[in-house]
């Protein structure tokens, strides 16, 4: 079995340590985020066909899959509340502020993120699709 922990989401997104986010000096997804991220891809998983096999997120095997559609969630809820909390702000002066403005490029990479999760699983489904008709191939 290939458990995969909230440190090792953290790991695999550059998420380790308040000083590797500089400009917020604070972790960017607290652990409830990252566990609930992990069930969600879990339950992507169970419920993409064929359903051939279910997990929970204790006894899911795929630790690479697991990564991806982990940070894939992670990115779209950071995504989806930058979105929701935008201010763009100019100073009168000509500063322009806009905390939020990396909201597009979380997006971008939660899709390609998926993407590959999407592929993979799929790949793993059908071959244990066959296997479970045919034998193993």
């Amino acid at each position: 079995m290939a458990y995969v922990l909230p440190e090792d989401v953290r790991v695999f997104m550059m998420d380790r340590t308040p000083s590797e986010n500089f400009l917020l000096d604070a972790l960017e997804f607290t652990d409830d985020e990252i566990n609930t991220a992990m069930v969600l891809t879990v339950d992507k998983y169970n419920a993409t066909p064929p359903l051939v096999d279910f997990y929970t997120s204790e006894s899911f095997p795929y630790r690479y899959e697991l990564l991806l559609g982990a940070s894939s969630t992670l990115l779209k809820m950071k995504a989806t509340n930058s979105m929701r909390n935008n201010l763009n702000y100019q100073t009168s002066d000509g500063v322009a502020i806009d905390d939020k403005a990396k909201r597009q490029e979380y997006f971008q990479l939660a899709q390609a993120n998926d993407a590959e999760f999407m592929q993979r699983i799929k790949a793993l489904k059908v071959s244990k699709n066959a296997e479970a008709c045919y034998g193993y191939v």
